[in-house]
């Protein structure tokens, strides 16, 4: 899900920087004579979804891909730094707050294989992007204006499928080898196979290509 989605607000609009406050007085509850009569504060937009939210869903299909795989040819070197991102990001729960700042500055370290580092830049991009997308559609805040979504589309994907980070990846086999946070059990939800605190190779690999795309410049 989108971050807005899961916040059902609008996150990317400017904030008025507040003037530095005087020092607290006393408080004095005001006398409702002296509230002017005709003042009525707008009450915010109703959060509505738009196509930005479509193409962020997009990215974090492409963040959970890479998290939640392994390329047996060159492996993580930091396999508990990776489930803590995973858990962190995916943990299946609507009041997540951590997606947001992960959209605006995705940063892996070192808990991804080596061969997929390689698709870090591209997903630094699309984020780039998407999150300019996000604040042009929200500058006018409470009016959201959601810019035209097919150039930006393409633009996103086009970040992510180059022809260095394809020729990259072409031949690796992704291994599917972690749980979701949500999975673990104790969580509420039944699941079959085997728990976070397994030895690594106890866990059941499932193996698979990453799935081939059309190239672009």
């Amino acid at each position: 899900m989108a971050s807005e989605a899961i916040s059902n607000a609008y996150l990317f609009y400017p904030i008025t920087p507040q003037p530095p406050r005087a020092p607290l007085e006393p408080y004095e509850r005001p006398d409702p004579m002296d509230i002017p009569l005709g003042v009525v504060t707008p009450a915010p937009p109703p959060f509505n979804h738009n196509a930005l939210h479509d193409i962020e869903s997009v990215w974090w299909v492409l963040v959970y891909t890479i998290l939640f795989n392994e390329d047996p040819a060159g492996p993580s070197q930091n396999t508990s730094a990776r489930q803590h991102l995973m858990n962190k990001l995916f943990s299946g729960q609507l009041n997540n707050n951590s997606r947001l700042p992960f959209l605006r500055d995705p940063q892996f370290g070192t808990c991804l294989p080596s061969s997929f580092s390689s698709l870090v830049p591209g997903l630094q991009e699309y984020a780039r992007r998407l999150t300019a997308a996000f604040a042009a559609a929200e500058m006018n805040y409470p009016i959201i204006q959601p810019l035209a979504t097919p150039q930006l589309y393409e633009d996103c994907i086009g970040a992510f499928y180059t022809k260095p980070i394809l020729g990259a990846i072409t031949n690796v086999e992704m291994t599917y080898v972690k749980i979701r946070a949500q999975d673990v059990p104790g969580s509420g939800q039944k699941r079959s196979g085997n728990h976070l605190d397994e030895p690594e190779g106890s866990q059941k690999k499932k193996s698979r290509r990453m799935p081939s795309a059309p190239i672009s410049d």
